[in-house]
C-alpha cells in the first residue's frame, strides 16, 4: 500500500510540473520507477520480474527508436524536446518497471489515446503547440490505480 501511495503521489507531482511548467524535475522518474517497480516485484518472482521488465524496456527502446527514425528521415527535425520531450521518454521508462508487459501495453496504449484525446478537446478551446504528455499520461494513471479491483493493478493475477 505503501508504494501506491508513493507512486500515485509521484505521478501527481509529475502531472502537476508538466501541466504547469511543462517540465518536470528528473528525479520523479526514478522514483516512480523505484515504486512502480517495488509493487511489481511484490507480485512476481524475481525472474518473472526481470523478464518482463527487460521486454517492457525492450518495447519502450523499439518505439522510442522507430519514432526517432521517423523524426529524422522523414519529417527532418530534432527529436529530443522538439518531437518528444526527455521527461516523456524518462517517463516512458519508467512505466516500464510497473507492470506486467500484458498490463504494461494495455496502459501504454490507452495512456496515450487519453492524452491524444484530451490535447485535442483542449485544442478546441486554447491553441497548444506542446503536449504535456507525461503529465497526461500520470492522470490517467493516477485514474486506473484508484479505479482498479481493491487498489490492485496487477489483477487478474498473471503470474503462475
Amino acid at each position: 500500500m505503501l508504494f501506491q501511495v508513493a507512486a500515485l503521489f509521484g505521478f501527481g507531482l509529475i502531472a502537476i510540473q508538466d501541466l504547469k511548467e511543462r517540465m518536470v524535475h528528473w528525479v520523479l522518474f526514478p522514483l516512480v520507477a523505484l515504486f512502480l517497480g517495488m509493487l511489481h516485484w511484490q507480485q512476481s518472482t524475481p525472474d518473472i520480474f526481470a523478464l518482463v521488465t527487460l521486454t517492457n524496456i525492450f518495447f519502450v527502446t523499439f518505439l522510442i527508436f522507430t519514432s526517432w527514425l521517423y523524426v529524422r528521415y522523414i519529417k527532418k527535425i530534432k527529436y529530443v524536446n522538439h518531437s518528444l520531450g526527455l521527461g516523456d521518454i524518462l517517463f516512458f521508462y519508467a512505466l516500464a518497471f510497473g507492470f506486467p508487459t500484458s498490463i504494461f501495453l494495455v496502459l501504454f496504449i490507452s495512456a496515450l489515446l487519453f492524452s491524444l484525446a484530451i490535447h485535442l478537446v483542449l485544442g478546441l478551446f486554447k491553441k497548444q503547440t506542446t503536449i504535456p504528455l507525461a503529465g497526461y499520461m500520470s492522470l490517467f494513471l493516477i485514474v486506473i490505480l484508484l479505479l482498479s479491483n481493491n487498489n490492485d493493478p496487477y489483477q487478474p493475477h498473471l503470474y503462475p
